[in-house]
C-alpha cells in the first residue's frame, strides 16, 4: 500500500509536532517508506542488522527480548507517535529486541541516510528520540532487574509497578539521604552504585556496604518505622526508582515473596554495619587514569581487559570506540551540556547490560570523555611508571581533584605502578604514595601476566588471602600447606601471620614459590629456616604479595 510523499510526511510530523521543519521534510520525503503490519506480523527479529528506524502512525507493537530462563519477556508497547528500532540506528550493533504487530499497525520507514540527514539539521528530534530511547533503556534495565526482587511478573503487574514508581537521577557524589532523615520511600538502583555510611556516637564514620544494580536501599525505614540507619550517596552516576511507603506496602502485600529477598538483603547489612571487616561488592566500571603524559595508559587498560575477561564478560571502552560504534567522530568528546549525551549516556547502558566489567581508559589529556569516565565509574586505578615524576599530572589533578583524593573524586581509587620485567623488588614507593589518597596500591611488571591477574583480582574483588596463625610445629606445617595450594594452581594475592606464621608468611612473600622452602638439608630444620633472613620488602612476584615499600 502506497502514499504520496506529501500525505506520508503529513503525517509524520502529526506525530512528531513542530520538530521537523518544511525544508527537512522536503529533503528525506523521497526515503520515507509506508507499511501496513497485520497482527501478528513481525517487524524484525532479536540479532538482524539495523539498517533504519521506524515511527507508528497508528495501531500497537509488542517488544520482547529473550531470556535464557522465560523465554520472551516484553518490555514494552508502542503507539502512535512513537519511533522503533532508533537505538541501534543511534548507537549501531543488531537490533536487541523482536517488534511484533499487536494490532493491525501503520507505520513509515526512515532508512539510516534519512535519520542521519534529520540527526544533523534537527536537533530538536534528536532530543526528543534522545528522551525516547534513555527512557526505553531504563524501562528495559528495570524490567531485568524487578523479577530477581519479586519473582516472575506478568505485564499487568510490571505496568502496576511502572505506574507506581518515581524514577530518579543521582548524580555522583550527591545525596540521597542523610542518617537520622525520615524514612518515608524505598528505592531500587537501576545503575549505577550507591554507598551507604553510617556515623556512631563519637562522629565516626564507617562505610557499611556498596548498593550496586538490582538491589534495594531504604526499605529498612519502611519496616520499622524508624529514622533512616545511614546516609547514602552516589559513587557514580546513578539511576533509581522510587517507592513511597503505600506503593511499597502495596507491592509487598501483592508480592510476599518478595519479603524474603528484602530480609536477606536487610540482615546482611545488619552484619556489615556490626563487623569490623571492610564491605567488598564486585566492581562493573573501572576508569584507567594516567599519571603523566608518559604512563602506559593504552597499554595497561588493554592487558587489564583481558584479565577481566578471564574472570568475566568484559567491555574496553575508549572515546575512539565509541565514535567509531556510533558513527560520529568526536561525539565522545560532547559537553555535558550537549544534547547528544543522552546518546552517549544510552550506549554505555546498553553495553554494561551486556558486560560483567567496563574498562573505561581515559585520554592521556585532560578532556570531556575522561570526565564522563570518572562519572561513571566505580572505581579507579591511576597507572604510572615506577621510575616517571610521582607528582601528579594535571590530568589527573584535574579528573580526580586535589592531587588524586579518591574520597574527593567520591570514588575509590588505586594505584598501579609498572616496572620493567626483570625487576626483582620495588623502591620509592613512597615518594607515589605521599600526594594521594588511595585504598591500595599494586607493582606490576610489563610482560608478567600473573602481576596483571593480581590487580584484575582485586578489582573484580575475587582476590586470595592467607592469615597463619602461631606455633613451631604448626608454623612448619604451614610450609607444605603454602606448598599445596601453589600445587592447587590457587593464585596468593595477600598473605600474613603472626608468630612463627609471621616468619612463614615473610618468607613466603619474599619467594617467587614455595618449593624456594626447598633448601638443602640441615640436621635441624629451625636452623633452615632461620638461615634465610626474613624480607624487609616484598618481591613483585606475580601474586605474591605483601605491602612492599
Amino acid at each position: 500500500m502506497q502514499s504520496t510523499a506529501s500525505d506520508l510526511l503529513a503525517r509524520v510530523d502529526a506525530v512528531l509536532p513542530g520538530l521537523l521543519t518544511p525544508g527537512l521534510i522536503e529533503s528525506i520525503a523521497p526515503a520515507l517508506e509506508r507499511r501496513v503490519l497485520a497482527p501478528g506480523a513481525i517487524l524484525f527479529m532479536e540479532g538482524d542488522p539495523s539498517d533504519a528506524m521506524y515511527v507508528t502512525l497508528r495501531g500497537s507493537l509488542r517488544v520482547s527480548i529473550a531470556h535464557p530462563e522465560r523465554g520472551a519477556v516484553v518490555v514494552g508497547h508502542v503507539g502512535p507517535g512513537a519511533p522503533v528500532g532508533e537505538m541501534q540506528i543511534l548507537s549501531g550493533g543488531t537490533r536487541t529486541a523482536t517488534v511484533t504487530a499487536e494490532t493491525e499497525s501503520e507505520i513509515v520507514r526512515v532508512p539510516r541516510i534519512a535519520f542521519e540527514r534529520v540527526a544533523t539539521e534537527a536537533p530538536d528530534v534528536m532530543r526528543h528520540l534522545n528522551d525516547v530511547i534513555r527512557r526505553r533503556v531504563r524501562r528495559n534495565q528495570l524490567v531485568a532487574i524487578l523479577p530477581r526482587l519479586f519473582g516472575p511478573l506478568d505485564d499487568q503487574t510490571l505496568g502496576e509497578i511502572e505506574a507506581a514508581v518515581t524514577w530518579v537521577s543521582l548524580p555522583r557524589a550527591s545525596t540521597l539521604f542523610r542518617q537520622g532523615d525520615v524514612g518515608d520511600a524505598a528505592y531500587i538502583v537501576v545503575n549505577g552504585r550507591l554507598r551507604a555510611v553510617v556515623r556512631d556516637a563519637h562522629g565516626v564514620e564507617k562505610t557499611v556496604g556498596e548498593i550496586q544494580r538490582g538491589e534495594t536501599v531504604g526499605e529498612m525505614a519502611i519496616f520499622t518505622g524508624d529514622a533512616r540507619s545511614a546516609t547514602v550517596d552516589a559513587v557514580r552516576d546513578s539511576d533509581l526508582v522510587r517507592l513511597d511507603r503505600p506503593a511499597f506496602e502495596r507491592l509487598i502485600s501483592a508480592r510476599p515473596q518478595a519479603l524474603l529477598t528484602l530480609t536477606r538483603l536487610t540482615i546482611n547489612r545488619l552484619r556489615n554495619v556490626q563487623s569490623a571487616a571492610p564491605v567488598a561488592n564486585p566492581v562493573i566500571a573501572v576508569a584507567i587514569v594516567a599519571a603523566g603524559l608518559h604512563a602506559p595508559l593504552a597499554a595497561f587498560a588493554a592487558r587489564l581487559a583481558t584479565a577481566l575477561g578471564r574472570i568475566g564478560p568484559t567491555a574496553h571502552l575508549r572515546a575512539s570506540d565509541l565514535d567509531c560504534r556510533l558513527g560520529t567522530p568526536g561525539l565522545a568528546q560532547a559537553a555535558m551540556a550537549d544534547p547528544r549525551t543522552a546518546r552517549i549516556a544510552a550506549w554505555i547502558d546498553d553495553v554494561e547490560m551486556h558486560h560483567r566489567f567496563l574498562v573505561l581508559e581515559t585520554d592521556p589529556t585532560l578532556s570531556n570523555w575522561g570526565a564522563r569516565c570518572i562519572r561513571q565509574a566505580d572505581r579507579v586505578l591511576i597507572v604510572a611508571r615506577a621510575g616517571d615524576d610521582p607528582v601528579p599530572g594535571a590530568t589527573e589533578r584535574a579528573l580526580l581533584g586535589g592531587g588524586g583524593d579518591g574520597d574527593a573524586a567520591g570514588v575509590a581509587t588505586s594505584l598501579v605502578l609498572i616496572h620493567p620485567p626483570g625487576t626483582p623488588l620495588p623502591s620509592g614507593t613512597k615518594r607515589w604514595l605521599a600526594p594521594r589518597r588511595l585504598v591500595r596500591h599494586h607493582h606490576v611488571r610489563d610482560e608478567v601476566e600473573t602481576d596483571i591477574d593480581r590487580v584484575a583480582r582485586y578489582v573484580a574483588g575475587c582476590a586470595y588471602g592467607v592469615a597463619l596463625s602461631g606455633g613451631g610445629a604448626r608454623g612448619f606445617a604451614h610450609i607444605g600447606v603454602l606448598q599445596a595450594i601453589e600445587e592447587a594452581g590457587l593464585p596468593i594475592d595477600l598473605i600474613a601471620g603472626t608468630s612463627m606464621g609471621a616468619c612463614v608468611s615473610g618468607e613466603d612473600g619474599a619467594s617467587e614459590s614455595a618449593h624456594l622452602w626447598q633448601v638443602a638439608p640441615r640436621p635441624d630444620p629451625a636452623a633452615a629456616l632461620h638461615s634465610r633472613r626474613a624480607p624487609q620488602q616484598c618481591p613483585l612476584a606475580g601474586g605474591r604479595r605483601g605491602r612492599p615499600d
